[in-house]
């Protein structure tokens, strides 16, 4: 099974897009996406996660809750192409 290039064919559309809005004589014009990822254990794989941000008011030993909230967040990779649903292989 071929890999599918749909990150980059989005990428590049939106890149030039966004290009064509930008005032005359933008510079250092850098379109990515956020968060990337970099997989060490090779294999087809999406380069970008999916994030869920979690956030939460911890308590105290009283039972009050604490007065600033806990932010985290998860990333979640992909088994399939947001795009165009090919399923990434191993």
């Amino acid at each position: 099974m071929s890999n599918c290039n749909c990150f980059d064919e989005i990428k590049g559309k939106a890149d030039k897009a966004i290009r064509e809005q930008l005032p005359d004589g933008a510079t250092d014009i850098d379109v990515s996406w956020k968060p990337g990822v970099f997989i060490f254990s090779g294999g087809d794989r999406s380069p970008v996660p999916l994030e869920l941000e979690v956030s939460y008011r911890k308590v105290k030993a009283n039972g009050d809750p604490f007065k600033n909230v806990t932010r985290e967040s998860v990333n979640i990779l992909m088994k399939h192409c947001p795009f165009c649903g090919r399923k990434y292989g191993d």
